[in-house]
């Protein structure tokens, strides 16, 4: 058994998220990730655990939002989730309120993430 911290990555931009994924896997995350919130969403229902969930904003389909409030109807957040985005008409209060733990405000500084994910 793993004592890796284990983070879901969701971000429509594939540079980005390859980028993400590279940088946690070596900061000895266990990394999982996806290109659109409703893969994201189906691995969690059908039981995957993760400690993190970090998901961008805007995305086509299910934006991440709305997953973290699907995720809330149906009881599956027991992990801290943080919203990845540009747009400042979300504040880490609104998301606290949706059971999630705070706003990842981008342009990001990776080294403030990775900070971030150790605590």
């Amino acid at each position: 058994m793993s004592d890796k911290t284990k983070i879901l990555i969701i971000d429509d931009e594939v540079e980005i998220l390859e980028f993400l994924v590279d940088c946690l896997e070596d900061e000895d995350f266990a990394v999982t990730s996806f290109e659109n919130a409703q893969e994201a969403y189906q691995a969690v229902k059908a039981g995957e655990k993760f400690d993190i969930v970090m998901s961008d904003f805007h995305m086509k389909g299910l934006d991440g939002l709305s997953l973290l409030k699907k995720f809330n109807e149906e009881g599956l957040v027991d992990f801290k989730f943080y919203l990845c985005t540009g747009d400042m008409e979300y504040s880490d209060k609104d998301i606290i309120k949706l059971n999630g733990t705070g706003v990842i405000a981008k342009p990001y500084m990776l080294d403030d993430v990775i900070e971030l994910l150790k605590k």
